[in-house]
């Protein structure tokens, strides 16, 4: 019986190494390439018959997983992708639903493990979670926040000013201040500098 052809993306060490055990010990697959840079995904597109990716969203270099999902989707729309991430990022799930990957895997969140959702993907499955996991900010779940809230936290994340943050949502300098107060009051810290740090420490939001 042919194998399947799998390619692993994964920067951490010990993940890739799990994820080629557990994979090794089926009859199923072929490991045909485990690397840490996303960049070089296309290159083993290119060199060899590659089924499915399982591929991690930021990777050695800080090259992007997506980027290169989306630049394999383009190239090779038979390949099958698995995005896997530890990060609860709320942009990462509709960004890979709109290059057409087929499965999202939560590392440190998800029901199945990675064999389970690889095979599912593998049959025609789309695998995704109904949304990012919950985090802690402060007083707050990550789930207390509206769209809008995010909208303004990743300008206030990115060192933007209130007018600028008006600017770019095209809202009033009152209504910006008005949510940036309820977005402190709901997580309990006393300042902007505060607020930024333990954003981006839970991972819920990551500057580009």
């Amino acid at each position: 019986m042919a194998k399947y052809k799998i390619l692993i993306v994964e920067d951490q060490s010990l993940t890739r190494q799990l994820y080629e055990m557990v994979l090794s010990k089926s009859d199923e697959y072929e490991i045909i390439g485990s690397i840490a840079d996303a960049q070089y995904a296309e290159m083993y597109c290119r060199k060899y018959q590659v089924d499915a990716i399982i591929m991690d969203v930021v990777t050695k270099n800080g090259s992007s997983g997506l980027d290169a999902s989306e630049r394999i989707k383009r190239l090779f729309p038979n390949v099958k992708i698995m995005m896997s991430t530890s990060m609860p990022e709320v942009s990462f799930i509709d960004r890979a639903r709109s290059i057409g990957i087929e499965s999202f895997y939560y590392k440190n969140y998800s029901d199945m493990d990675v064999a389970e959702c690889l095979k599912a993907t593998l049959e025609g499955e789309k695998i995704y979670p109904e949304e990012s996991p919950v985090v802690k900010i402060g007083l707050a779940d990550s789930s207390d926040f509206s769209a809008r809230e995010i909208e303004v936290l990743r300008l206030l994340m990115e060192g933007e000013t209130d007018r600028q943050i008006a600017d770019e949502l095209n809202l009033s300098i009152e209504t910006v201040h008005t949510r940036v107060k309820n977005i402190l009051s709901k997580t309990g810290y006393t300042t902007r500098t505060k607020l930024a740090v333990a954003v981006r420490e839970s991972g819920f939001i990551i500057n580009s």
